[in-house]
Formats: C-alpha cells, sequence, structure tokens
C-alpha cells in the first residue's frame, strides 16, 4: 500500500505536507521537561534539631582538614628544603637521549611504510571509478528530470503551510453548515410548537 502512495505524485505531495504539518504542530507544543522549583523544606522544630547536630559535625570535620593541610603544608616545605640541585650537563644529556630515540623510532616507522605494500588491486579500483561515474549520470538525469517537471515541491514547509490553510478552510465551511443546520432546527421547532399548542 505504501508504494502505491510514493507512484502517485499527487498522494505523495499531501502525504509529505501532512507529515511537515504534524512535525511543526509537535516542535510547538512541545514543553521543557525541567523542573526548576526549589526543593521542599519543612519548617518542623524536629529537623532544626537535626540541623544543628549536623553543622556541629560538619565544624569538626573542618577542623580536622585544617589541621591535615597545615601538616601537609609542613611536610612539603621539608622536601624543598632537601632537593639536590640538578646540573645543567645531566639536563643536556637527558635531551640527548630523548632525541636520539626519537629519530630512531621516526627511521623505523620511515622503512615500515617503505616496506609496505598496497592491498588493494588496480582492477578493483577501475571498478569502482565506473560505478562512480555512473552514479553522477544517474544522478545528473534525476535532477534534469525533476526540474522539468513542473508539479515538483522541494521545500516542504510551503506545502505544509498550504496543508494548514487548507485544514483552515475546511474547519470555517464544516462550522458554516453546522450553523446552518442548528439554525433549520430552530426553525422546524419554533413551527412545530406553536402548530401543537
Amino acid at each position: 500500500m505504501w508504494n502505491l502512495l510514493y507512484q502517485n505524485p499527487i498522494c505523495f505531495k499531501k502525504k509529505t505536507a501532512q507529515d511537515q504539518l504534524k512535525h511543526i504542530t509537535t516542535i510547538q507544543t512541545a514543553k521543557s521537561c525541567l523542573h526548576l522549583q526549589p526543593p521542599w523544606q519543612s519548617t518542623h522544630s524536629l529537623q532544626k534539631l537535626s540541623n544543628k547536630y549536623t553543622h556541629i559535625q560538619d565544624l569538626d570535620i573542618v577542623n580536622q582538614n585544617l589541621i591535615l593541610m597545615s601538616k601537609m603544608k609542613e611536610i612539603q616545605k621539608k622536601k624543598t628544603s632537601f632537593k639536590i640541585p640538578t646540573s645543567y650537563a645531566s639536563i643536556d644529556n637527558l635531551r640527548k637521549k630523548e632525541t636520539t630515540k626519537i629519530i630512531q623510532e621516526n627511521q623505523t616507522l620511515l622503512k615500515r611504510l617503505q616496506s609496505a605494500h598496497s592491498q588493494y588491486p588496480v582492477k578493483f579500483l577501475k571498478k569502482d571509478n565506473e560505478r562512480l561515474k555512473q552514479y553522477r549520470e544517474n544522478l545528473q538525469k534525476t535532477k534534469s528530470n525533476s526540474q522539468n517537471n513542473k508539479g515538483t515541491y522541494n521545500d516542504f514547509n510551503v506545502l505544509a503551510q498550504q496543508e494548514f490553510q487548507r485544514k483552515l478552510l475546511y474547519s470555517s465551511q464544516s462550522q458554516r453548515k453546522f450553523l446552518q443546520t442548528s439554525e433549520r432546527n430552530r426553525q422546524n421547532t419554533c413551527q412545530t410548537v406553536p402548530s401543537q399548542l
């Protein structure tokens, strides 16, 4: 059934317009999922007491952390005082060793790259090029056909707007019909009631 719909250009245009209209309405009526209200807080006296106890515990923890921080600072000062000054000659030697190591690694990588052979044969490359050419030609043909056809629409937003306007017209017409039928019913009831009396 769905492939028949895509074969008919009018049905396809109508279906795409309806889908685009549904998409736009869902975007416009979307609601946020975040709750930005503050959390609930009770004003009971027991909670105040518990907050007092937790506050005292927090103060104890902060004091212990301060003592630990002061001890760590003292240890760091002692370590810096016992540092042995490094000589410039040892730093130069380390740099030379690192550079020679990097050069050796680069040379081994170059040898591996130069000795490697391609695993993709030329036959497959030619076949792939021919397939790509055919694919490009098919794309150009479909583009020229779509430009020649006057009934094609590229912008689905325009179709959605047209569908929305059509629905508005249909709803206004149905409201008019409903009002006309209700007025007729009133007139009929007004005419039948005095005759019965």
